[in-house]
């Protein structure tokens, strides 16, 4: 068992509001949310860490949001690259971008070592307005690709009581950005959970490699 110091990238007054592990088990990501009595400039983080690495790193460009959902790639194979995955904030902000370990030569090419490899705004729910996210997930149809040339990708999203859905195609699976196109379409299915007063989150199942549905 290795012990990892985070200490000294956490800013002071923060604390560890949510911790996002990938199913491989090789990529970990910290909201980091500032405490009750943290100075006014204290903003949320969040921190990046590989299972290579005793480091974690702060992704700078979601500086000032705290995420709360994460859709990781569903397709990744890599222990070094996450692929496009998803964040989810408190602020209904959906970001796409793709984090790598930022092995040594990166660095050297790259002049820095901000573990972002893009980063985009995917779409907006919350239109400035305190509006948690609680969970995301996305997934390819690999079929679409073989009837058309073009991939189909479908977006779940899930609020305190709204499961939100997109759907749009893509040119390929190496198209970066790869999901903005899809938030980008007209394909968008609405469904208001009237009994969800304790709110609902989706929960990811590795046994049976599907994402469910699951109140809190």
């Amino acid at each position: 068992m290795e012990m990892v110091d985070f200490s000294k990238a956490c800013p002071h007054h923060s604390k560890v509001s949510s911790a996002f592990l990938d199913p491989l088990g090789s990529h970990l990501l910290l909201s980091l949310r500032p405490t009750g009595a943290s100075d006014p400039g204290v903003r949320p983080e969040l921190l990046y860490l590989n299972r290579r690495s005793q480091k974690p790193r702060v992704v700078t460009k979601a500086r000032g949001n705290l995420v709360t959902a994460v859709a990781w790639s569903p397709s990744n194979a890599s222990e070094a690259v996450t692929e496009p995955i998803l964040l989810g904030t408190t602020k209904g902000v959906i970001f796409e971008c793709e984090l790598d370990s930022g092995g040594e030569e990166r660095i050297l090419f790259s002049g820095g070592s901000n573990p972002d490899k893009y980063w985009r705004m995917a779409y907006d729910l919350g239109r400035g307005q305190h509006f948690p996210i609680t969970g995301l997930a996305y997934y390819s149809n690999s079929a679409s690709e073989e009837r058309s040339n073009r991939l189909g990708y479908f977006v779940l999203v899930t609020t305190a009581n709204r499961l939100y859905q997109f759907v749009g195609m893509v040119g390929g699976h190496e198209d970066r950005p790869l999901l903005t196109h899809v938030f980008a379409g007209d394909q968008v299915g609405i469904n208001c959970l009237k009994d969800a007063t304790s709110g609902m989150i989706l929960a990811w199942s590795p046994a049976l490699s599907s994402t469910r549905l699951r109140r809190t």
